[in-house]
């Protein structure tokens, strides 16, 4: 079942959050640092309440499985006037990955999207995470820039 996050989510969301850290230290030990920890209770307590922000959990027999984490972003200056929904995370535990609750949460901010008459839906995946870089070309998205970097040593 998807449902927006509740207070009383934050102790799963924290543990998913913070493995998804992991592997992302794991990937680029040279850009995540591996002493942070994701959310703090105060700033997890604020995002549920700020209107812009989509906050979905997938929950399995009572217990949150998945999130995807979201936000509504206003564009203008050199960007054509509008919204845009940018998707900050999507994490599911590893025994429920491969069972399309990923598809589902990632449906649900696309309907959102749509109810709302926002067009365009973007996120950023890290080089090297080729799952999650298979799993967004298999729902549609396309690449539309590149981030390049060169290490000074």
């Amino acid at each position: 079942m998807i449902r927006r996050v509740r207070e009383d989510d934050f102790k799963a969301i924290l543990e998913m959050e913070n493995d998804l850290q992991r592997q992302h230290v794991v990937m680029r030990p040279d850009t995540f640092n591996a002493e942070y920890e994701a959310y703090h209770e105060d700033t997890f307590m604020k995002l549920l309440n700020r209107e812009e922000c989509l906050f979905l959990v997938y929950e399995d027999k009572g217990e949150v499985v998945a999130y995807i984490y979201a936000e509504i972003i206003a564009r203008g200056g050199v960007f054509v006037e509008g919204k845009i929904i940018y998707i900050n995370d999507l994490y599911v535990k590893k025994p429920y990955r491969k069972k399309g609750i990923g598809q589902k949460l990632l449906s649900e901010i696309e309907k959102i999207a749509h109810e709302l008459k926002i067009t365009t839906i973007e996120l950023m995946v890290w080089e090297g995470n080729e799952n999650a870089l298979r799993f967004y070309e298999e729902a549609g998205y396309k690449n539309r820039s590149y981030i390049k970097e060169k290490k000074i040593t």
